[in-house]
Formats: C-alpha cells, sequence, structure tokens
C-alpha cells in the first residue's frame, strides 16, 4: 500500500475517533444510537467489497482487519447503548 494512502487512512480513522469524543463527553447517547446503525452497515459493505475486489490495494489483510474491527466494536457499542436507553426509558417509566 502506498504511504501516502496509508496516511490518509490513519488519518480518517483518527478524525472518526476524535469527532465521537465530543459526544463521549456530554454523554449523547442519542447521538451513538443514530450514527452506529449506519456506521456498522457502511463497515459490512465495505467489508464486502474488500473482500470480493480483484484490486490488490482493496483486498489486503489491513482493509479486513479495520473492517472486520470496525464492524465487532460497532455492533457491541450499538447494543450497549441500545440496553443503555432500554434501562433509562424503564428509570423514566418508573418515576412517572
Amino acid at each position: 500500500m502506498n504511504d501516502y494512502a496509508t496516511h490518509l487512512l490513519a488519518l480518517l480513522l483518527c478524525y472518526i475517533g476524535l469527532s465521537d469524543l465530543n459526544f463521549i463527553l456530554r454523554n449523547d447517547m442519542a447521538y451513538f444510537a443514530s450514527v452506529y446503525p449506519v456506521r456498522t452497515l457502511s463497515m459490512f459493505a465495505f467489508a464486502g467489497t474488500a473482500y470480493f475486489s480483484s484490486n490488490p490495494f482493496m483486498q489486503n489483510g489491513l482493509n479486513m482487519t479495520i473492517a472486520f474491527i470496525e464492524v465487532a466494536l460497532g455492533y457491541c457499542i450499538y447494543e450497549g447503548v441500545q440496553s443503555e436507553l432500554r434501562v433509562e426509558a424503564l428509570e423514566k417509566q418508573r418515576t412517572d
């Protein structure tokens, strides 16, 4: 893989992580509930494209590793956020 492409990928992943930092500090669960299904679905699509592509820059171990980790973590984060929102809804229902 080209050094420039590797640097661009690193900057993109860093930007995605830093863009979530604001919402983590604000404890905004609605943001994560809305963004993580889209991210997980896009990473499924990226993994499928990387797996079935004949381009050697797409079909390599780095892309598959990143896609697999993103899909796994995205699913875990989404499930955690959904359970947190269910608990908050139940607590709100009990107090009403």
